[in-house]
């Protein structure tokens, strides 16, 4: 079967042709591993589903993802898999590439002795051996690059070339009804990948867990989409009770943002309120606080004052607040979006109606 035509030419296949080379309007760029951090979040996520082989080709299942660790040792704990039908508990170990286990010398590290699978991106040269402290071996899962081009779903260049790129000609001639129809179907192909992760999200952690995420990310915005994901991840839904403060405390200081003299910094109208943060933080910072080799990676400037991460926090504190309306206009269906918006605009919180950061005096 031949290439489509000018005229009839659709975005899957314009698609194909930018992601595989060496096809028609391929960019040549070279890829990177995302960092460890995001790569965590994304495996969290169940971006890569939850059946795979290891390299010794046993049938692997996460059967429950577990949850993030927050200090020294592995990346998760409390992980459940199934190896060849087997249940086995324990931590999970992700790292960039298969050889950073020795780099890392877990193997003499009493604290990765419970162990069950070490996940990585690349691959070696020469055969990895994954053992514990107690030597015994550690079933390896490696994510190949196709698997993780197709999750990051990136384009080849994150900056747009200083030149028109090869598919500019093609398109040029295409009549206007055929472009219409290319963007209608760049549109579709969008919502359709972004409705598959959100399913694979709530197969792994339930619907509550996959709205809550999903509206993390999105108060993130680009700049901190990650890190709103990431927060989402580590606090869930069910770790937030009903009290306001308690609420707004956990999010924040498990964000990061709250220290004993913050409310020293701030202008007085706001002391109460971070004073309040504070007293409710050291009680559950216990159970929540990361270690800073494990710190959100928040990016703080460049920030228009509306998507400041403090500000976005703060309204993801007042949904959680109000979670039983807000999933009941979220899941409806069939969905309508002009009560989540209404409900959205009437979003009314003591300090976030009035204020763009924790310490700032609008």
């Amino acid at each position: 079967m031949g290439k489509p035509g000018i005229a009839s030419m659709t975005y899957t296949f314009l698609l194909e042709s930018v992601w595989h080379p060496p096809l028609a309007f391929a960019e040549t760029a070279a890829r990177t591993l995302p960092p460890e951090m995001e790569l965590q979040a994304l495996w969290f996520s169940g971006a890569f589903g939850r059946d795979f082989r290891t390299v010794g080709g046993q049938a692997v299942r996460l059967v429950q993802f577990g949850e993030w660790n927050r200090g020294p040792g592995p990346d998760f704990r409390q992980v459940a898999i199934e190896l060849d039908g087997e249940l086995k508990t324990g931590d999970l170990e992700l790292d960039s590439s298969a050889a950073d286990w020795e780099w890392h010398r877990h193997g003499s590290n009493e604290s990765f002795r419970d162990v069950v699978l070490h996940v990585s991106f690349q691959p070696e040269a020469r055969r990895t051996y994954v053992r514990t402290c107690e030597h015994r071996a550690v079933p390896q899962v490696i994510i190949s690059s196709a698997q993780l081009a197709d999750v990051l779903n990136r384009p080849q260049q994150e900056v747009a070339i200083a030149r028109p790129g090869r598919c500019v000609a093609p398109l040029r001639h295409m009549p206007v009804g055929g472009i219409e129809r290319l963007l209608w179907e760049s549109s579709e192909h969008r919502a359709e990948l972004k409705a598959a992760r959100y399913l694979r999200v709530a197969d792994v952690h339930g619907t509550d867990a996959a709205l809550f995420q999903a509206t993390a990310e999105t108060l993130g915005y680009r700049g901190n989409s990650l890190a709103m994901r990431m927060l989402a991840q580590r606090v869930p839904l069910t770790a937030l009770g009903a009290d306001v403060n308690r609420t707004d405390a956990i999010l924040f200081g498990a964000a990061g943002f709250l220290s004993p003299e913050l409310h020293e910094k701030a202008p007085e109208d706001t002391r109460e309120y971070l004073r309040d943060l504070w007293e409710n933080w050291w009680r559950e910072r216990a159970s929540f606080e990361a270690t800073a080799a494990r710190a959100i990676p928040w990016r703080c400037g460049g920030q228009r004052p509306a998507n400041h991460p403090h500000r976005r926090i703060g309204t993801l504190a007042s949904l959680a607040k109000k979670w039983p309306t807000y999933r009941k206009l979220a899941l409806a269906r069939p969905f309508q979006p002009r009560p989540v918006m209404e409900f959205l605009d009437g979003l009314e919180h003591p300090f976030w109606s009035r204020r763009h950061t924790l310490t700032s005096t609008a």
